[in-house]
C-alpha cells in the first residue's frame, strides 16, 4: 500500500509487516522512521534522511533498521518476508530504543535550563 495523506499513517503502520519510508528515497530531506518504529515495524529507509539523521545513526548502530536504496530495496524487502524472526527482532530493537530515548528532549533542556537561569 503506499501512502501519501496526512493523518493516516499510524493506522496504516499499526497494520503493516513492513513499513517502507518511501520520501527518503528521493533528495528532500525524508521522513522521520519513529512514527513506524512506536508500532515495532521494521523500517527501511533511503539514503536521503537528512531531516532525522541522528535517529537513524541511532537506530543504525543497534541494527534497527535498514538503510536502502533504489537498487536494493527488492532485496531488502524480499530478505525481510523470508525471515519472520528477524522482521520482529529489527522492530523490537527499534522500539527499545525508541523507549530508552523518550525523554532526550526533556533531559537536554533541563542541561541547558541550568545555565539560562
Amino acid at each position: 500500500m503506499i501512502i501519501d495523506e496526512m493523518g493516516v499513517l499510524p493506522q496504516v503502520y499499526a497494520l503493516s509487516d513492513v513499513a517502507i519510508i518511501g520520501g527518503s528515497f528521493y533528495n528532500f530531506g525524508g521522513h522521520n522512521p519513529l512514527e513506524a518504529v512506536w508500532y515495532e515495524k521494521p523500517v527501511i529507509i533511503g539514503e536521503y534522511h537528512q531531516s532525522c539523521v541522528e535517529t537513524v545513526e541511532k537506530l543504525l548502530s543497534e541494527k534497527a533498521i535498514i538503510v536502502s536504496n533504489a537498487e536494493k530495496l527488492f532485496n531488502d524487502i524480499f530478505t525481510l518476508y523470508q525471515n519472520i524472526e528477524h522482521r520482529k527482532e529489527i522492530g523490537i530493537k527499534a522500539k527499545m530504543i525508541l523507549i530508552e530515548n523518550q525523554y532526550a528532549l526533556k533531559n537536554h533542556w533541563e542541561a541547558i535550563n541550568k545555565w539560562i537561569v
